[in-house]
């Protein structure tokens, strides 16, 4: 028997390695590529899944799927001739606004001593996003080509994905950008170039700076909104169709933004056994019977395989973090029963009113978790919960102090409400495996509501279910909408079997 699989015997894995640390390495690849020897491309908010080398006049490409509905994509050229490198970006929503802005990677010597002796107090170059760069230029919008597979001879990656495409031209010596839908030739190479021409009037004497070009793809929320979570499929078709179906039947176009589903989370388990061929027949699947963004981590049967590299090429990065209207959503890897130490030490920095990686926003004020193995088994005697009790008390006492009030786990074949020292834990499972016999439930997909304006944690005000308006204002965990009511609710939607 493979040493992964006496975690679903045995409840741990004595003599075995830590698993997890595989796909952290892959994870941390996953931020960025190299198209060329002085270009990079780093990604924040999704992950880098592909490299295509370029092929004659087509440059290269670099594929890129979406974790998140603002993601953040840099290209970063140290070279002195022109240079070309092809976008394309998967699951992504429709209705996108897409951003590009240049920039070169450092400030005028002048500017950064009159920002050291002001204390940075004051933006002297005038990007919040980037206030250790210069801008070339004001934000701009461009408008990507969209593939829809098959059919199109120049389409990559999955049979129905969907991406967004275009070609970023760069020429570091005469400090040049140029974007353009699709995918279009590379520029005829001319040698390393006069990369002194930017130390030009117009370029504040940084010759040696990187060329940057910034895009930024995003679907602003600015009201209430839903999404759909599910587990525990174990790669049963049937099922997974009629979640699927539900789901998307919530995400009606027609309806209203705040009753609509805007994308999904698939909490793990999506497969028998983790094989290539199973992620990435489940990753396409899903693909097809869904028209919303959907992000998805690993359960134990995801990495039965070890094969991490697949895992993160199929679904993207097994830890994440999103931030979506009110709410910063955290998406943990638990495939093997436990949390890494990097997985922990994600989540201390992302569970802060800090931003992710747009310095100039404001962090959304409610937090929940999403992973896929509850950190204690509520039963307590089967060993359904994390393999070590001294790291399963201490994420429960990390969420405590953090005010996070719900996570969401699919581990268990079953639907189960469990309170843990203050924090609610929603296990839900109930997506595919074999319901549990006396459950008293059936297969099932999770409803959240995210409210708009929600409260920080611990802030004093009226309790949920009062009058509320700016005079008397709401509680922590809550928002005013006439009355105060809970930034996230999670309801149980059942399917038929």
């Amino acid at each position: 028997m493979r040493c992964a699989n006496l975690l679903i015997v045995l409840g741990f894995l004595a003599g075995c390695t830590n698993l997890g640390t595989g796909r952290d390495d892959a994870n941390s690849k996953a931020g960025s590529t190299r198209p060329h020897p002085l270009v990079t491309v780093s990604v924040q908010g999704g992950a880098v899944v592909a490299l295509v080398p370029a092929q004659g006049s087509t440059p290269p490409r670099v594929r890129i799927r979406a974790q998140s509905l603002d993601v953040r994509v840099e290209v970063v050229d140290r070279g002195c001739g022109p240079t070309a490198v092809t976008l394309e970006v998967s699951h992504l929503p429709t209705d996108l606004t897409a951003t590009w802005r240049p920039l070169l990677d450092a400030l005028p010597a002048e500017v950064a001593a009159a920002r050291e002796a002001a204390g940075g107090a004051v933006d002297f170059v005038g990007d919040p996003e980037d206030r250790k760069r210069t801008p070339l230029a004001s934000e701009r919008a461009f408008e990507p080509e969209t593939l829809q597979c098959p059919g199109d001879p120049r389409c990559v990656g999955s049979d129905h994905a969907r991406w967004q495409v275009w070609t970023v031209r760069t020429d570091r010596g005469a400090g040049q950008v140029e974007l353009a839908p699709g995918v279009v030739d590379a520029p005829a190479a001319t040698g390393p170039g006069a990369c002194a021409t930017l130390d030009a009037e117009g370029a504040f004497g940084l010759g040696q700076a990187g060329l940057v070009v910034r895009h930024r793809l995003s679907r602003p929320i600015a009201g209430p909104y839903r999404f759909a979570v599910w587990g525990n499929n174990a790669g049963t078709p049937d099922v997974r169709a009629r979640i699927t179906q539900a789901v998307s039947a919530a995400a009606d176009p027609a309806l209203p933004e705040g009753e609509r589903v805007l994308f999904a989370v698939v909490n793990g388990d999506l497969t028998e056994e983790g094989t290539p061929g199973q992620l990435r027949s489940a990753a396409a699947t899903l693909d097809s019977q869904l028209d919303i963004p959907w992000y998805a981590t690993v359960g134990e049967r995801d990495v039965f395989s070890q094969e991490t590299e697949a895992v993160v090429d199929a679904l993207g990065q097994t830890t994440f973090a999103l931030d979506a209207g009110a709410l910063r959503l955290l998406v943990m890897d638990s495939g093997d029963a436990a949390f890494t130490q990097r997985t922990f030490s994600l989540l201390e920095a992302w569970l802060p009113q800090t931003p992710l990686w747009w310095p100039g926003s404001e962090a959304p004020p409610a937090r929940l978790v999403i992973t896929h193995v509850p950190p204690f088994d509520p039963f307590g005697t089967r060993s359904g919960g994390f393999k070590s009790r001294q790291d399963a008390a201490r994420l429960v006492a990390t969420l405590r102090r953090a005010g996070v009030p719900t996570v969401l786990t699919a581990h268990l074949a079953t639907f189960q409400r469990q309170d843990v020292a203050g924090v609610e834990v929603i296990h839900a499972g109930g997506a595919g495996a074999p319901i549990e016999t006396g459950s008293q439930t059936t297969h099932h997909w999770l409803l959240v509501e995210v409210g708009a304006a929600c409260i920080p944690p611990k802030t004093p005000g009226l309790a949920a279910g009062a009058a509320c308006s700016e005079e008397a204002p709401c509680a922590g965990g809550l928002w005013c909408d006439g009355t105060c009511k809970p930034c996230v609710v999670v309801s149980r939607q059942e399917v038929g079997d």
